[in-house]
């Protein structure tokens, strides 16, 4: 029996392997294109390397999305799909930054027609990455859980039966952070992705900071505390 060791030997497949495996989900031109191999190529050692059950592909719209066998799990390739496209990546991450935005106001903050605004939102709603906020008494609560109280909240206005939307829970936003770390570099809009990391990142150093300081009531609550972290460190991309 040839191990994988041996069959990676070459140097062309091990390069295609070891690429693959650290960008899942990409097609063949794009492969082709980052590592400066002929489609052609290429082609011959992915139907080797799937013949083996070394990589495996995934039918996606128009694109048929090579990944390393066993290295990604079926949800993971389901997120990483649908945020290696622009617009659902820049609608989630201002949802995240932002927390309480309707249709409307996505559609005009993006500058994304509305139609394709609706598209992903409720793509996004189906994968269980976001949800409808009910707006109580023209309050929005942008967290389900996590660490923001449940006591916070931001005032709107919703127009007639305008929907708002926000984040569904905590384990799905660490899901999404996790796989915007492990392959960033080979997502769009790295550059939103980067502030994005960086400002989670703050939010959690200043946590912590609220921790301490809560002991020693610097912040006499929670509310005060929040409007005092959004005054030091406001959301990327937010007016």
């Amino acid at each position: 029996m040839i191990s994988k060791k041996n069959i990676l030997n070459l140097e062309a497949r091990n390069k295609i392997y070891n690429f693959i495996s650290k960008n899942p989900g990409l097609h063949v031109r794009e492969i082709s294109r980052r590592i400066n191999i002929p489609v052609s190529t290429l082609n011959y050692h992915i139907r080797y390397l799937k013949k083996i059950d070394l990589i495996e592909e995934e039918p996606c719209e128009k694109y048929k999305r090579i990944y390393a066998a066993e290295k990604i799990s079926t949800k993971d390739k389901k997120i990483l799909n649908l945020f290696r496209k622009k617009i659902p990546c820049r609608i989630f991450l201002h949802l995240i930054f932002a927390q309480r935005f309707s249709q409307k106001e996505l559609s005009r903050e993006l500058e994304i027609p509305p139609q394709k605004v609706s598209y992903y939102l409720k793509k996004m709603i189906d994968m269980e990455i976001i949800e409808e906020a009910t707006v109580k008494n023209g309050v929005i609560y942008p967290f389900t859980n996590g660490f923001m109280s449940e006591n916070v909240g931001f005032k709107c206005k919703p127009v007639g039966r305008e929907i708002f939307y926000r984040r569904k829970n905590q384990k799905i936003i660490n899901t999404i952070y996790r796989l915007f770390i492990s392959y960033k570099h080979s997502l769009p809009d790295k550059d939103y992705i980067n502030e994005y990391i960086d400002y989670l990142e703050s939010i959690e150093k200043l946590k912590k900071f609220y921790q301490n300081s809560k002991k020693r009531k610097i912040f006499p609550g929670e509310e005060s505390f929040y409007d005092v972290l959004y005054e030091i460190i406001k959301p990327p991309f937010c007016a």
